[in-house]
């Protein structure tokens, strides 16, 4: 069954995953992400990665027909780790600063 706006008034789809792509790669290009990843002491800007969740809608104004997603930056301490917690992964914000 294909569920849309039109099915669920007032409602949207989950975050696909051109969102994801995008968002990463927004946030990457916004210079303030850039300064708190180097006031953090990350030094390779691609060892973080991206894990996009969606922020949902309240109402707010400006809100209206936007899709709000929140990017929680995880720092991996080598190119072949995988970010999760248990091997090493830390999420950015507990960096030293």
């Amino acid at each position: 069954m294909r569920v849309d706006g039109s099915t669920c008034p007032g409602s949207s789809p989950a975050i696909v995953l051109d969102e994801f792509v995008a968002c990463e790669a927004a946030v990457r290009a916004d210079p303030r992400w850039q300064d708190a990843m180097r006031k953090r002491g990350v030094t390779d800007p691609s060892l973080t990665m991206m894990d996009p969740w969606s922020a949902g809608n309240f109402g707010f104004p400006g809100e209206e027909g936007r899709r709000l997603v929140r990017a929680l930056t995880w720092v991996r301490r080598h190119a072949s780790d995988n970010g999760v917690r248990a091997a090493g992964g830390q999420p950015a914000h507990r960096r030293s600063t």
